[in-house]
């Protein structure tokens, strides 16, 4: 039976639109599907804990109509119009998908049959079961942008990427904040060392931690008490749940596809491929510590895979985390832990100071490091970057992982001097003296070159 579409886009996020965009290039005819207010509702999420790092001088008021001016102008290639324009199909409902054959999704009074869907749907904090939580008048991270002031005091529960940078960025404006997290670390997925970094950035900047900590009742209004296991009471003038985000898949009826709904994320593999074969799925809900900072590489493959043929992969370990502190710290690949897990004794980790940089000089830069997780035989398997610029920097580290490259490669690139980019040409010579020093074959080798080349005059 013939269908309408070659694919239709389950969106509500920025990736759910940029995969419309790219699916109408390549000359297919889509269908995107996105609630109301949604996609906007994420772009602010993201902006605020971007903007707070470091935060303009505005009073809070002042600050979010900034953001929210600057949320207007983001991404103008995305827009609904715009959409529309390129051939985009846009339909702004949210809808279940259907029993009927072919593969038809129903939106309001829309049925779309269609060749293949990409789920690309919206997340949001999922509000933990604690007695008395939910008749607490406590705030969702969009909800800071209504407010008049900034509370004097805030307690934010939860330890998401953006749960920690408006931890550091509203204790910067002078709020007494305080962190709570169930686990006894803020960044349990990376090395010690790294998340021990992060937690003294926030102590510097004021965040009482209350790290392996568990809220075990939400009494009171104005303060609220909040009762914590084998620690005294707290109380504070608000509470902001931060904690991880995950898509709410049950008004798609997914069950109907036989689509397995027992993780809280989209459950897809490295193909980003559901268990049914023409239901693919991308975006933040595709879980992870750095869901909703991560690039959009896997728009691309999920895209390609669903309107050809499924031979692209996705590699987790391919994909970028950026966490909005300040300095800000970006990943890619694997961490020290997990690269001698797998590679054992082969593996070795260079670091190298911001300081070493002139820039860092010149833009009185604070503390930072470039550090990159590398084998033996040269191939960067992971790096890591917390220093000013990390965001940008953090790219030709994600190129040679994903081309499966070395920090030799770097060389044939050029910077402008004492610019940031320094950094890379100064971990290459890190590594380059690692690899002749004194003692080593290669060293011993280059020796006795000269040695000879010197004797023939």
């Amino acid at each position: 039976m013939a269908v309408d579409y070659d694919t239709v886009i389950i969106g509500g996020t920025l990736q759910g639109r940029g995969a419309a965009a790219i699916a109408a290039g390549h000359g297919a005819r889509v269908a995107l599907v996105e609630p109301p207010r949604a996609v906007a509702t994420g772009v602010y999420r993201q902006l605020l804990g971007r903007g707070l790092s470091p935060a303009p001088a505005l009073d809070w008021s002042n600050f979010c109509a900034w953001l929210a001016l600057v949320a207007e102008v983001s991404y103008p290639s995305l827009t609904l119009p715009q959409l529309a324009v390129q051939g985009v199909d846009v339909i702004e409902d949210t809808g279940q998908v259907s029993q009927d054959a072919p593969l038809t999704w129903v939106a309001g009074d829309r049925r779309l049959r269609t060749r293949s869907l990409i789920l690309c749907p919206p997340t949001e904090s999922v509000i933990p079961a604690i007695p008395g939580l939910a008749q607490a008048a406590y705030l969702r991270v969009e909800d800071l942008a209504s407010l008049a002031a900034l509370p004097e005091q805030l307690v934010i529960l939860g330890r998401s990427a953006l749960a920690i940078s408006l931890a550091q960025g509203l204790a910067h404006r002078g709020t007494r904040v305080t962190l709570i997290s169930r686990s006894d670390r803020l960044l349990p997925g990376e090395d010690t060392d790294i998340s021990m970094f992060v937690e003294t950035l926030l102590q510097a900047a004021g965040v009482n931690l209350r790290l392996g900590t568990q809220l075990l009742e939400v009494t009171g209004q104005q303060p609220l008490s909040l009762h914590l296991a084998g620690q005294e009471t707290i109380f504070s003038q608000s509470l902001l749940v931060a904690t991880s985000p995950r898509p709410d898949l049950s008004p798609f009826h997914l069950d109907r596809l036989a689509i397995s709904l027992n993780s809280a994320y989209l459950p897809v593999n490295a193909y980003l491929k559901t268990s049914h074969p023409r239901v693919f799925g991308c975006g933040p809900g595709l879980g992870g510590d750095w869901a909703e900072t991560t690039d959009h590489q896997d728009v691309e493959v999920a895209v390609s895979n669903a309107l050809y043929f499924p031979h692209r992969r996705l590699q987790p370990h391919h994909r970028i985390g950026l966490l909005s502190s300040q300095p800000e710290l970006a990943r890619v690949g694997l961490t020290a832990r997990a690269a001698r897990h797998r590679y054992g004794k082969a593996v070795m980790v260079l670091q190298v100071p911001f300081s070493q940089t002139t820039a860092a000089h010149l833009n009185h830069d604070g503390p930072g490091f470039c550090r990159a997780i590398i084998h033996s035989d040269g191939r960067l398997l992971g790096a890591q970057i917390c220093g000013a610029g990390a965001a940008e920097l953090i790219y030709p580290a994600a190129l040679l992982i994903q081309q499966n490259l070395g920090l030799a490669a770097l060389r044939a690139l050029s910077y402008q001097p004492h610019s940031q980019a320094e950094i890379w040409s100064a971990l290459a010579a890190a590594w380059r003296q690692y690899r002749l020093q004194p003692g080593g074959w290669r060293r011993n080798w280059a020796e006795t070159w000269f040695n000879w080349r010197r004797s023939q005059g």
